[in-house]
């Protein structure tokens, strides 16, 4: 059984993709294993600050003291700023949070871990006091392909959140699907 916990000081989002279960106080330093230093240093630097604004913006699985999962959100005033896609509508724009991504290690698939995330998501988000959360998918193939690119359209929808948007776009000369869901808490 895997537990849900928000990112703390001691150890702040710095590895993407996410391949294998890992420690991250037992990493040397060079051992890093995301993009490089300096991409490091700039995403530690901004989640610190989304956290020391907001509260926080990301939620790590933890299973037997590895991380094994994430997800990433922003309040969507950030995620706009970012360039990142979300429902163009403003209302509740100031109490809206934004689904980013996630990151479920390949043996941890399938297994619940997501909708954990997700559920502690919506805890958090009404513990707080955010009014809504948005999540979009893009319906690219195959389901291993969709896997990495977003949580499915269904388990959104199991979770409590509904369809609030349907667009198509173009992505790296593909026409691609883009669906919007919504969870309100009011």
């Amino acid at each position: 059984m895997v537990e849900v916990k928000e990112m703390e000081e001691s150890y702040i989002l710095d590895n993407c993709p996410l391949d294998a279960p890992f420690d991250p106080f037992s990493l040397a330093k060079g051992e890093y294993p995301g993009y490089g230093e300096r991409a490091r240093e700039i995403r530690r630097r901004f989640f610190r600050e989304v956290r020391a604004e907001y509260g926080n913006c990301v939620l790590f699985a933890w299973d037997q003291g590895k991380i094994v999962g994430f997800l990433i959100f922003l309040p969507k005033l950030v995620a706009r700023k970012l360039g990142l896609r979300t429902n163009p509508e403003d209302e509740l724009i100031d109490n809206t949070l934004v689904y980013v991504c996630m990151q479920i290690v390949p043996q941890y698939r399938n297994r619940g871990v997501g909708t954990e995330l997700a559920n502690s998501l919506v805890d958090w988000a009404q513990q707080k006091g955010w009014e809504r959360i948005e999540a979009h998918h893009i319906r690219r193939g195959d389901d291993a392909e969709d896997w990495r690119w977003g949580w499915g359209l269904p388990k959104w929808e199991r979770t409590g959140f509904r369809m609030s948007g349907r667009y198509e776009v173009d992505l790296h000369d593909r026409r691609v699907q883009l669906f919007s869901v919504a969870l309100d808490m009011g």
